[in-house]
């Protein structure tokens, strides 16, 4: 073998990439991936992507997070998966929810369900978000599709603030969040989501103790599913009966006025419980195994428990379940013309340009009860 050959050989034995034979790009297996720097067609020599890939690992082994190695050979799973680590680094450090990461994830699996795990970023057309858009109005209600159209921007605009991606791939006219118009008329035609007084008193006449108290929460106060399953016994003063609970999902501090009956349903499953079950830390509910009601997921346990409710008293409506007692409040207690108050208890978080929220310090105790009594009234005549 003459020098020339055997020097090629043992060039090529140390050039640390290969050629993607399916793609045509240089790339290696790293930490269980094909990562990858550029065409070969556009780097016949290897020596660009010898550069990127020197990048590249310099980032892994400094311990950063590596940059792209090629931005024109980010595929949608690359896209995806380095999204969603971010995303749980946040979740861990209770900066995001597990309910929005879980959402995230379910928009990250659709889309590289439908465009392909390989496929190049880069080479997306508006004629692919076109086809992503169909797919979405096929399964969802038009509010839905705009809500996944969102989350799907959103990895795309971090890909790009991230320099993963040199540029966002051109979405068309269609890939956008529907009319307000058809969301209202699709919202009048599901007909209301709250649920009726008559509706609410059954339930509690048919439920177990807990639920009972779950419920009268639920109206009396405004709470939602994943409220009930994070309160704990110091957020209640059963004595002055009220209820100090900041909302997890905004970190608003709110406070309510409760009613005798919930005080007493709340009263009865504190004496019920262990001693060391009652200290001020303890959940205020759990499951029959001691878990906790807090679970972010479609399939919340308080949602489960109360439509079985509503199933028993023949009072089930698809899309209206546990939730729809907080609708009931925010209705009803704004009857009450009141309603500063009303976002109070609600927890909502004032719009950034609302100056009067920025300067208002508290609200007064009794237009607090004043709409506790509104909605009671409602209730219970």
């Amino acid at each position: 073998m003459d020098n020339s050959k055997r020097a090629k050989r043992v060039q090529a034995a140390k050039f640390p990439l290969h050629v993607h034979k399916h793609s045509g790009r240089w790339t290696k297996y790293i930490n269980g991936r094909h990562v990858y720097f550029g065409r070969v067609d556009d780097d016949p020599s290897g020596a660009a992507a010898l550069q990127l890939y020197a990048a590249y690992k310099a980032d892994v082994d400094a311990g950063r997070d590596p940059r792209s190695a090629d931005p024109k050979s980010v595929t949608v799973a690359d896209l995806c998966n380095t999204f969603l680590r971010t995303k749980k680094a946040l979740v861990a450090s209770k900066d995001l929810s597990q309910r929005t990461f879980d959402d995230y994830l379910k928009a990250s699996k659709f889309l590289t369900t439908v465009l392909g795990r390989a496929r190049l970023v880069a080479d997306l057309r508006p004629q692919d978000f076109e086809r992503l858009r169909t797919k979405l109005a096929e399964r969802l209600s038009h509010s839905s599709v705009g809500h996944e159209i969102n989350r799907i921007r959103i990895i795309f605009n971090y890909g790009l603030k991230s320099e993963i991606l040199e540029r966002l791939p051109r979405f068309g006219d269609s890939f956008k969040r529907p009319k307000a118009k058809l969301i209202r008329l699709e919202r009048s035609e599901r007909g209301s989501m709250m649920l009726e007084a008559a509706t609410i008193r059954k339930t509690i006449r048919k439920a177990n103790r807990k639920m009972v108290a779950m419920i009268l929460l639920g109206i009396n106060a405004g709470l939602g599913n994943a409220d009930v399953g994070r309160l704990r016994w110091k957020n209640i003063d059963l004595i002055g009966g009220w209820l100090d609970f900041p909302r997890p999902k905004t970190g608003v501090g709110r406070r309510a006025k409760l009613w005798p009956n919930t005080v007493v349903a709340l009263g009865l499953l504190r004496v019920m419980v262990e001693p060391t079950d009652r200290r001020p830390d303890a959940l205020v509910f759990t499951t029959s195994r001691g878990g906790s009601f807090a679970k972010e997921k479609a399939d919340n346990p308080v949602a489960k428990e109360f439509r079985k409710v509503l199933l028993m008293v023949g009072e089930h409506r698809t899309g209206v379940g546990f939730y729809g007692l907080r609708r009931s409040f925010e209705t009803i207690g704004g009857e009450g013309r009141d309603q500063v108050a009303v976002d109070h208890v609600m927890g909502h978080a004032p719009r950034s340009d609302d100056m009067a929220a920025v300067y208002r310090q508290r609200i007064s105790d009794d237009r607090l009860a004043a709409v506790a009594e509104v909605v009671r009234r409602w209730l219970f005549g």
